[in-house]
């Protein structure tokens, strides 16, 4: 996979990836930071947070998540509507309306 392209490339640039940043949503687009370490230097860049969560995975480096982002995708109350009107659609909706906070964490990846 490309991820695994990327993690070969920098590994022989004798970097690390120190932390993975979800640090922004705006207009429901989530930004993220990669942050690289080498001896010489140390500097962050831009990615889609899949890519951003994929790389700090492969390098083992921690992932964050800006308190911003949770307030800014905070569910407003009211009706919300499921756009999978399919069976399958609508049994997805329904098991994720269910879902509790105590089900998280519950399953390894």
């Amino acid at each position: 996979m490309t991820h695994d392209l990327f993690k070969n490339f920098i590994d022989n640039l004798e970097m690390v990836v120190s932390k993975v940043e979800v640090c922004d949503l705006k207009d429901n687009t989530f930004y993220a930071r990669i942050y690289f370490v080498s001896k010489d230097k140390s500097f962050d860049m831009d990615a889609r947070p899949s890519d951003a969560i994929a790389i700090a995975l492969r390098f083992g480096a921690p992932i964050y998540v800006d308190d911003k982002i949770f307030e800014k995708s905070q569910m407003v109350d009211g009706d919300y509507e499921v756009l999978n009107k399919s069976e399958d659609g609508k049994k997805w909706a329904e098991y994720l309306e269910n879902l509790n906070p105590e089900d998280f964490g519950k399953y390894k990846v």
